[in-house]
């Protein structure tokens, strides 16, 4: 698999779970593509694989996800012959979201190179589309599953000597690893447990203590990186966290965060960068976990640091307390999706509470009723433990069934010039109301919007998937035309800023166009930073869009708008084949909406008929990150 942030993994090892438990098939790896080199790939699919399935999302702008960047680049290499894969049977699911302009790209890429090497497409590969309300991943996956268990059965009865369709072991569950004389063991199932003798016990904790990736003086709730990607995990102090939209804007909270890098000096980071911040669950959230689970009865000490897990991966460092892994690993707050049910409807004791989970998964009228349960009222899995209070699952399953707290990614918005041991962000706290007239908060901006001066935030830096000039390697003068909303503003103005500090900026002409709601209240964020760079000269056109400030029944600007009211002044900029163009910002309509204006500005209402060598080219020179 390739991910990004998880969703190819989860399916992977879903998809891996699946087939033991259904066929009990003989199956080797589920692992990422990058953790064996590209020979060793050739090699284990000629001498022990029958098929082989890929999962493969799409990140930023049509880019092969971190996990797989690697392998990307060797089957893409010219040298390959047209025969390097010819016998290798496989089964693609590419992982996207409609709304980028370059939808499941990797994944249609890498289907036509395997093809193009030889290998061979033994079912229609499957393109989700996580936009649609139908379920996402989770309705494409079902059909995908039926459609690979057909193949599969029929290859069986083909071949019922191969090793390969013969029945295997089932893998051990997941094991909880405790301390002996812990309190906890009550809690858990025995027949999953495996106790320590002192001994064993000290040497396990010091192995521990040895991989820990923070300062000693940090001990409460320490993260620990997820994958198998070696980038150094960094802890960061904040400064300062200030709200920069008006208190009166009740509908939309935005705010700007300092924090400081406390191992700076070996850190490095460019414009576009982004940084990955592990986040924790509410107080409130974990107490009413706890509670509803059983955890907090008076013989169980949960905040006793005793609990040591040996898989399946979790988010903290070791030993640890049941809060802390309530709080740090498990993500109460989620959506669940249909595997979850159906571990449930597995566990259920109550006949009726049991009869409703197997009407979710037993009809299309059930599965229907079941999106509507979950994904459109955007039901918890917390309210879900409410709604079927017979299920109530043991730690140890817990820790089974449970998703994983996952890292969210933010686009920095400062440059390692101006602020060296500092990373600022621009985040918009994620608060909308549901269905079920409840408020849902987003997990990661919600934990930063009440962070405090001095309170250490767990995370990384990483590429983003936008890459801006190298300003000292600018050896000729270049257009740039940024294109942003609300805080897509945050990668643009970490080049501004990188760019004021920089000899080059002579060399560069900059044309930006920002979209908001509000002129007031804070909405226009930056907008004194903007106006100096504009009447220093470093932007040489600067347009705001502000979509909610017309009067009523008028039509709303957006940023699209105002690029056709410039058409004229932009062709000639969009032609030549110098300018970049840069769009960052909401991933809902506005990426392809912008996308379709600039090529109108550039080629005319017949854009989509026009030379497509000079279509594709003016497109590479279009660089998208959305969220």
């Amino acid at each position: 698999y390739g991910t990004q942030t998880g969703d190819s993994e989860e399916l992977g090892f879903r998809m891996y779970s699946q087939l033991e438990q259904t066929l009990h098939f003989h199956l080797g790896l589920c692992t990422e593509l990058d953790s064996i080199p590209f020979n060793s790939f050739i090699q284990i699919w000629k001498t022990h694989c029958n098929v082989m399935l890929f999962f493969v999302s799409t990140t930023g702008d049509a880019y092969a996800p971190s996990t797989m960047k690697s392998f990307w680049i060797q089957i893409r290499k010219k040298s390959l012959k047209s025969d390097e894969l010819k016998g290798l049977k496989f089964v693609l699911f590419g992982l996207g979201h409609s709304s980028y302009p370059k939808f499941n790209a990797v994944g249609k890429r890498l289907e036509k190179r395997l093809i193009q090497l030889g290998a061979q497409s033994v079912i229609p590969s499957v393109f989700s589309d996580d936009a649609k309300s139908n379920g996402g991943h989770d309705f494409y996956f079902s059909q995908f599953y039926e459609n690979l268990l057909e193949y599969l059965e029929s290859q069986r009865e083909l071949h019922s000597n191969s090793n390969y369709f013969k029945p295997s072991l089932q893998s051990p569950s997941p094991q909880v690893i405790i301390h002996q004389s812990s309190p906890i063991n009550q809690l858990l199932n025995q027949s999953n447990i495996s106790t320590l003798s002192p001994n064993q016990s000290n040497n396990f904790r010091s192995s521990l203590n040895q991989s820990k990736l923070f300062s000693s003086n940090w001990r409460t709730n320490q993260a620990v990186r997820i994958g198998s990607k070696k980038l150094a995990l960094l802890e960061f102090e904040v400064v300062r966290n200030d709200r920069i939209t008006s208190e009166s804007m009740t509908d939309r909270e935005v705010r700007h965060i300092t924090l400081k890098i406390r191992n700076f000096q070996s850190t490095f980071y460019r414009p576009g960068d982004v940084l990955y911040v592990m986040p924790r669950n509410e107080t409130v959230l974990v107490n009413a976990f706890l509670t509803m689970m059983r955890l907090n009865e008076p013989e169980y000490d949960i905040d006793e640091e005793n609990l040591y897990i040996e898989k399946p991966r979790v988010n903290i460092s070791q030993p640890c307390s049941i809060r802390q892994l309530v709080e740090c690993h498990f993500d109460i707050n989620a959506i669940p999706k249909r595997q979850f049910i159906q571990k449930l409807c597995e566990m259920c004791p109550n006949a009726l509470e049991k009869s409703r989970l197997e009407y979710f998964l037993g009809s299309e009228e059930g599965e229907s009723d079941l999106i509507q349960y979950t994904i459109r009222e955007k039901r918890s899995i917390l309210l879900v433990f409410r709604d079927f209070p017979s299920i109530r699952p043991s730690l140890s399953q817990l820790i089974q069934i449970m998703p994983r707290i996952r890292p969210r990614a933010f686009s920095i918005a400062s440059s390692n010039r101006t602020s060296s041991e500092n990373v600022e962000l621009c985040v918009s706290v994620v608060k909308y109301s549901a269905i079920l007239n409840t408020i849902r908060h987003g997990l990661c901006s919600n934990y930063l919007s009440h962070l405090y001066a001095g309170s250490i935030v767990p995370g990384w830096i990483d590429r983003g998937s936008i890459e801006f000039p190298n300003l000292e390697k600018l050896k000729e003068k270049v257009s740039l035309v940024l294109i942003c909303t609300g805080t897509g503003i945050a990668p643009m103005r970490a080049f501004l800023n990188e760019l004021e500090m920089s000899f080059a900026k002579k060399s560069v002409e900059i044309y930006m166009y920002f979209g908001c709601r509000h002129e007031k209240d804070g909405d226009f964020l930056y907008e004194n930073e903007l106006k100096k760079y504009v009447s220093r000269g470093m932007i040489k056109g600067l347009r705001v869009a502000f979509s909610r400030d017309q009067i009523e029944h008028e039509k709303k600007i957006y940023v699209q708008d105002l690029l056709e009211e410039d058409k004229d002044i932009m062709k000639p900029i969009l032609l030549d084949g110098k300018t970049q163009i840069y769009i960052t910002g909401s991933s809902g309509a506005m990426p392809r909406q912008v996308q379709n204006t600039l090529e109108f500005i550039a080629f005319g209402t017949n854009a989509s008929q026009s030379d497509e060598n000079a279509l594709h080219a003016f497109q590479k020179r279009i660089h998208t990150e959305c969220w």
